[in-house]
């Protein structure tokens, strides 16, 4: 009942400050993903299926808020569905990009995946307009029912080679596992607020003895379409 209430009060949040960004002329980005599987720090979020991801993000200056969601599957698991909510401030000052949110994700109805938050800092730093570096550190804050809070430590490049993108990132999650990625990305302007990205994505995750988690090896493409 309290994911429930909590998930209420953040859907109630966001309708409020919809109405005020229509009052304030805010930004609004709406996105939709299509992926033949769902991977975050290296593990399938689908059990190497499929998955449709939503979003909606509204700014205003430096601040933005928003909501993410997806359908999800875990082995043994009663979980359907993720509902991110987030809020943050980016800002950049020359080359050097800093992005700090905060972000519980919800699993509605489920009596087995508990719901998390953590805090974000995000810093990167952009070399003739082709090379990015940057790190993220995840924050582990609150962990339902009292549950282990666990941090995530990501350290990530990009390279444009105008034709396509190259990425690449490597990350620590505590007690959990390390993994790393590397992929290719295409975007197209279709519009001036419409873009398709392609991307395709190899990632490699190694557990911990003690987490009880299996390696696993994930190749995945998704396509997202931004309004």
């Amino acid at each position: 009942m309290e994911k429930r209430k909590n998930i209420i009060l953040s859907l109630i949040v966001a309708s409020s400050i919809a109405t005020f960004a229509q009052a304030q002329e805010l930004g609004i980005t709406t996105s939709i993903t299509a992926t033949n599987n769902y991977v975050s720090r290296g593990m399938t979020q689908t059990d190497d299926k499929g998955a449709v991801f939503g979003e909606v993000t509204l700014s205003y200056e430096n601040f933005y808020t928003g909501l993410w969601a997806s359908n999800v599957e875990f082995e043994g698991a009663d979980a359907d569905s993720e509902l991110d909510v987030y809020i943050g401030y980016a800002t950049s000052i020359g080359n050097f990009n800093i992005d700090t949110h905060y972000v519980r994700y919800y699993y509605p109805n489920s009596e087995d995946v508990m719901y998390y938050d953590e805090a974000v800092l995000d810093l990167n730093y952009t070399f003739f307009d082709k090379l990015t570096l940057g790190g993220a550190y995840y924050w582990g804050t609150h962990t339902e029912n009292n549950g282990d809070k666990l941090d995530y430590y990501e350290g990530y490049a990009s390279y444009d080679f105008d034709a396509v993108t190259a990425h690449a990132s490597a990350g620590d999650y505590e007690n959990i596992g390390d993994n790393y990625s590397i992929g290719l990305t295409k975007s197209f302007t279709l519009s001036d607020d419409n873009t398709l990205t392609l991307d395709l994505t190899y990632a490699n995750y190694n557990a911990d003895s003690s987490s009880g988690y299996d390696d696993e090896d994930n190749l995945y493409a998704t396509i997202t379409y931004t309004f």
